[in-house]
């Protein structure tokens, strides 16, 4: 009989979590122009809410606009903070 009675520990276990945590997205890479980009978004929104309030169509483009820009500068907000602690 052999005395060791356990498997070995594989010591690859744990790489898939690191390699995951270092995942570089291009909005992680420039915040910055990202927060911009959601800014413009947002107020290309708001010029076509202004202005096409009875266009449904223009109304329906203001809406998604406004959704993508938000989205946009939440993400790029998280990733400017995440990145001047860091840094």
């Amino acid at each position: 009989m052999s005395t060791k009675k356990h498997k070995p520990k594989k010591k690859y276990k744990n790489q898939s979590i690191k390699r995951s945590s270092k995942r570089i997205n291009l909005i992680s890479q420039y915040p910055r122009t990202f927060l911009i980009i959601g800014i413009v978004f947002i107020v290309i929104a708001g010029f076509l809410l202004v202005t096409g309030m009875q266009n449904n169509a223009k109304f329906g483009l203001a809406l998604l606009s406004l959704i993508v820009g938000a989205i946009t500068v939440i993400m790029a907000n998280f990733s400017l903070a995440k990145k001047n602690v860091n840094g």
